[in-house]
């Protein structure tokens, strides 16, 4: 018999069978004899955990349940076990203590039942919850050209949940009526009506905008290429702007005030036909803008001047009306400063060489403009250079500068055109002044020349002028610096002499009053044009094989800058003068 048949069991025959953990007393009797039996039941060990699902995949925000039961060796059920639960992985998916397990982001977590030393495991998939629907606020958008607007994407699931971190992307159907980046900012084009499309995760929404034209309020047109001159071709823009200055997309029709002058294409090209005033005017949807210039007439002469290369120093002629490339003068590969008679027909020029004979030879020859009776003027020992053919009709002398080798004397000479009757007209002044690069009045009455001093200091280089036969010297300039005023040049009036003194500045013969033209950068050797609308000088600029001189024309009242040299296949030049054509 058992006390605690809860724990343990006994049969007639003394089978005892233990029922649940504890302690029972088993008696046996026989007549009226009792003994007794302790009966310890103890529990069966757990050996494993089986948790069901193994696997078990939810989406985001979605829940699912885990059992788990304990077993022993055999396999046979334990129940009543207590069964503890624990995620790996919370920021995945969580579990309570009932199993139940809550899916928090996307990626996969173990969970693990336990039961007295004994584990089990589940893996958890947690997927995103898929995108069923977009929404786009606001749901239409009316926006004028240039304008810009905001829109909005919101993103659900199946059950109307708003899902967030969820990538949109934005498309336009047409941009040239409103185009929308990456945020949904829409900016308006052109007049139209687009749709507006977001997507995430394949799908859509789409709402219309609506573009209206913008009221054009002003026409900007680029300015107008400085100093016109005929033949000029160029080309100009415009924009139509709104009242806030945005551009708008507009039809641009030109006219011309004065089509001798120039003449404008539809697409804004101008040509310039001849000298004059020219307005060309943009017009839009009843808007103007318009520029207005001044054209001239192309220099009258063309430049002569000396181009110069580590192998050859040659003269060329420039035609400033054909835009030919500029034409060689036959006159040797040692020639420097030209300078040409009133008419054109014959050229002065300084040549500096080594002769195959050994002499050197640093004189001033002349030739006639086509190349041919080359003459050598000049034979004295030292260097004759600088020469300057006077104006007057009839009456062939050059000017020169000599520096004479015997006494070092640095002077001004002059000499029949055929080198003959050479005079010093400067003997009289200091020898240790050094005198140079003469230059005639338009008269021929009057040589301007430079003197420069070796010591340092304000004055140190001057512009000069004297009668044709050296009479009335009188100084007309002095640098204000520790700088050089050099070659001279005279206005067709005789009135102004135009000079090197950094860049290029102009006195007054009365008053000796000096002024500057506005020339940017390193500029030299001025040249007059015979008519006098342009000064020719010659600009140090910088190029892909380091810095060139080129030449550059200028207004005499220092408008209309323009490079001459246009042509990089040209090269660049020097010591420009003007020829006739």
């Amino acid at each position: 018999m058992s006390n605690r048949p809860a724990v343990a069991t006994v049969t007639a025959a003394g089978i005892v069978t233990a029922i649940s953990e504890g302690v029972a007393q088993i008696d046996a009797s026989s007549g009226g004899t009792y003994g007794t039996a302790n009966i310890v039941v103890t529990r069966t060990p757990v050996a494993r955990i089986d948790v069901t699902p193994a696997t078990l995949s939810l989406a985001n925000g979605e829940t699912g349940v885990l059992s788990a039961t304990a077993k022993d060796a055999n396999g046979a059920v334990l129940e009543g076990r207590a069964i503890t639960w624990i995620s790996n992985h919370p920021a995945v998916a969580t579990v309570t203590a009932a199993g139940v397990v809550t899916a928090v982001a996307e990626g996969v977590a173990q969970i693990d039942a336990s039961s007295e030393g004994q584990y089990g495991t589940a893996n958890i998939i947690v997927t995103r919850v898929p995108v069923a629907r977009v929404e786009i606020t606001p749901a239409t958008m009316s926006l004028v050209e240039g304008q810009t607007g905001a829109l909005s994407a919101s993103i659900y699931d199946a059950n109307g949940a708003m899902l967030q971190g969820r990538a949109v992307t934005w498309r336009s159907s047409d941009e040239s009526v409103a185009t929308i980046n990456a945020n949904g900012d829409v900016t308006a084009v052109g007049a139209g009506t687009v749709a507006t499309t977001a997507e995430s995760e394949g799908k859509t929404a789409t709402v219309q905008v609506t573009v209206r034209a913008a009221p054009v309020a002003n026409i900007s047109v680029s300015p107008l290429k400085p100093g016109l001159e005929t033949g000029d071709v160029f080309s100009l823009t415009a924009v139509a702007q709104d009242a806030a200055g945005r551009a708008l997309s507009r039809t641009i029709t030109w006219s011309t005030s004065n089509g001798a002058v120039a003449t404008i294409a539809p697409n804004g090209q101008v040509i310039v036909r001849g000298p004059g005033t020219v307005t060309l005017t943009a017009t839009a949807e009843g808007k103007t803008g318009s520029v207005t210039g001044v054209a001239d007439a192309p220099p009258a002469a063309n430049l002569l001047y000396q181009r110069t290369t580590p192998l050859s120093s040659e003269l060329f002629t420039l035609n400033l009306a054909s835009g030919n490339a500029p034409a060689k003068i036959n006159a040797g590969s040692v020639s420097h400063q030209p300078s040409v008679t009133g008419d054109g027909s014959r050229i002065a020029f300084f040549v500096s060489m080594t002769a195959p004979n050994g002499e050197i030879v640093e004189d001033i020859f002349a030739v006639d403009r086509v190349g041919t009776n080359m003459k050598r003027l000049t034979t004295t020992p030292g260097v004759d250079n600088a020469p300057a053919w006077s104006p007057t009709p009839g009456l062939s002398l050059i000017a020169f500068h000599r520096l004479d080798a015997a006494t070092g004397r640095s002077d001004i000479w002059v000499m029949n055109g055929d080198g003959t009757n050479q005079r010093n007209l400067t003997a009289d002044l200091p020898i240790e002044l050094v005198r140079g690069e003469p230059a005639w009045s338009p008269d021929g009455q009057w040589i301007a020349f430079t003197s420069i001093r070796g010591t340092a200091g304000p004055g140190r280089g001057s512009i000069w002028i004297m009668r044709v036969d050296g009479s009335e010297k009188r100084q007309l300039t002095s640098h204000p610096d520790n700088g050089f005023d050099l070659h001279p040049t005279w206005s067709p009036d005789g009135q102004r002499i135009a000079f090197q003194r950094a860049s290029v500045a102009i006195v007054t013969v009365a008053t000796g009053a000096v002024t500057y033209l506005n020339v940017p950068g390193v500029a030299a050797q001025p040249s007059w044009s015979p008519d006098g609308r342009h000064i020719a000088f010659t600009r140090l600029d910088p190029g892909p094989n380091g810095a060139e001189w080129q030449l550059y024309t200028v207004r005499a009242d220092g408008t209309g800058m323009r490079l001459r040299t246009t042509n990089p296949l040209w090269g660049g030049g020097v010591s420009p003068t003007w020829i006739a054509r």
